[in-house]
């Protein structure tokens, strides 16, 4: 399942690049680089997502879950803040590497390595940080949004066919459990669909900062984003 979403994250990151540099059919070039040449990277990435989710279970089983007056315990707080930082920054590494496999050719390891130095190096820069806090903020309360909406217009129409379908209407006596279920799996579903937003923004901040960092930002870059990058 992970190399499937890795898979899925590589394609998204290699179109959105290939859109940045006007490529005729991103999506298909994405597929080929992917096909001919990166399905190795790929399988590393979704080895080293699942090792990271092996620690975490580990970490579970050993690690108390609450002191002794029944709250959670000072290193179990403290566990739980760095995992959630390993799963970030793990997260924000292998997007990162995906974009530059894309653009370079180079394998899973030094993409990310290259990804990472050029996030840290423009984080200081002020036009960088306004551009990634304004897409950052937006993103958030646009996934979140949308992710909501779908899940409610779902539970919606599944509460009206049991309603007013007469085959739901007399074979279901209580609802709840069933609306509960559809609204669980609609947002799962949404989660998956809406990422490829987020993966597609983050694809094309990294492929600008390759340009910019080679002097080619203003050539490359396609007008609509550069009249906003400006």
């Amino acid at each position: 399942l992970l190399f499937f979403i890795e898979t899925s994250n590589f394609i998204i990151g290699g179109a959105a690049t290939s859109w940045y540099y006007r490529h005729e059919s991103p999506y298909a070039q994405a597929s080929e680089r992917y096909r001919k040449k990166h399905i190795g990277s790929v399988a590393y990435g979704a080895f080293m997502l699942s090792l990271l989710g092996l620690i975490r279970i580990i970490y579970e089983i050993l690690v108390p879950q609450n002191g002794p007056d029944g709250t959670p315990s000072l290193l179990k707080r403290c566990c739980d803040c760095f995992c959630c930082l390993c799963a970030n920054l793990f997260s924000w590494f292998t997007t990162g590497a995906f974009t530059i496999i894309n653009i370079r050719g180079t394998n899973y390891c030094s993409s990310g390595a290259e990804s990472f130095k050029l996030r840290v190096a423009n984080i200081t820069t002020s036009s960088v940080v306004g551009i990634v806090q304004a897409v950052d903020l937006f993103n958030k309360i646009f996934t979140l949004l949308v992710r909501l909406g779908i899940t409610f217009l779902t539970v919606l129409i599944v509460d009206l066919l049991i309603k007013n379908v007469p085959t739901y209407t007399q074979s279901v006596q209580d609802s709840t459990l069933i609306l509960i279920i559809t609204a669980f799996v609609a947002f799962t579903i949404s989660c998956f669909f809406i990422s490829v937003y987020s993966d597609a923004i983050d694809a094309i901040y990294v492929t600008y900062l390759v340009d910019k960092e080679r002097g080619d930002a203003k050539t490359e870059c396609p007008a609509d984003l550069r009249d906003f990058l400006d």
